[in-house]
């Protein structure tokens, strides 16, 4: 798959370049543009899928004065968008505009005593602080900068995972949306989420889609990142999908085994740096 992935890349970038080399000399500069972000961007068979779906649900996209209106015809094209994720990239430097939104079991968990918690078992280590959702939440603000914000469930889990777990089986039954204690009052200030959550019974915790449904993220970039056992990312990411507005913009995942949690820190450096949001 790497290989095709490789060839595909290796195709549109020959492409994109001989496009550029015959555009006429007014547009020089933005030839030279391509170029660089053709170099800078690597593109992924998932990020030009993101791509052409964020694409296709614009109705009129107005590129006037847009650098990375390439050929200045004010339609959206595949060329356009080496350029227009080189914007993105650099205006994602700023750390002001990044959220890290992220539910973490060991906040929505009640423990009358956590002194008689039983560590040894890999349930009942992670309902303690931080958590693993926490801990990969953490990392990433140490890496990108910007705010952290906890999703935390008005009507605690129970600790015990059994019981936690015939909780979480019925709420996925009822399609349920628990009630959050925290709130945002500025999305508007952030242009980029991260979105953390543990992979609970192969979709999201029913109150990261309390999260998601809360706010508008029309525009927005989302970047999931999750914590899981032998079952994966599952259908978290299209899960998210479904409810989030159509002209979002979703970027390659991550996910790490629940027993990798303490070393994951080089696999976390080399997904942001593979996004373009960290230099190793």
């Amino acid at each position: 798959m790497k290989k095709i992935a490789a060839c595909l890349l290796s195709v549109f970038t020959a492409a994109v370049l001989f496009v550029s080399a015959s555009i006429p000399p007014e547009l020089v500069q933005h030839s030279a543009n391509l170029a660089e972000a053709v170099e800078t961007t690597k593109y992924t068979i998932e990020d030009i899928k993101n791509l052409q779906d964020f694409l296709l649900a614009k109705e009129t996209p107005d590129l006037s004065g847009k650098d990375y209106d390439l050929c200045k015809d004010g339609v959206w094209n595949v060329f356009d968008l080496c350029l227009m994720k080189q914007q993105f990239l650099k205006n994602s430097s700023s750390e002001s505009n990044v959220l890290i939104a992220y539910f973490t079991r060991a906040e929505n968990v009640y423990l009358e005593n956590p002194n008689e918690v039983d560590t040894d078992t890999t349930s009942s280590a992670s309902v303690l602080l931080p958590g693993n959702t926490a801990i990969m939440a953490n990392h990433i603000q140490s890496l990108v900068g910007g705010d952290l914000f906890s999703i935390v469930a008005e009507d605690l889990y129970p600790a015990d995972y059994e019981s936690c777990l015939e909780r979480v089986t019925d709420e996925q039954a009822e399609n349920a949306r628990p009630s959050l204690t925290n709130h945002l009052d500025n999305i508007d200030d952030y242009d980029i989420i991260f979105l953390g959550y543990p992979n609970w019974g192969y979709t999201c915790p029913m109150a990261v889609f309390s999260f998601l449904e809360e706010y508008d993220f029309s525009g927005k970039t989302i970047i999931p990142f999750c914590t899981h056992g032998t079952g994966g990312l599952a259908g978290t990411v299209s899960d998210i999908k479904e409810v989030l507005p159509k002209d979002c913009t979703i970027l390659k995942p991550i996910g790490v085994y629940r027993s990798d949690i303490s070393d994951c820190d080089d696999a976390i450096a080399a997904w942001l740096s593979e996004l373009g949001l960290y230099q190793t």
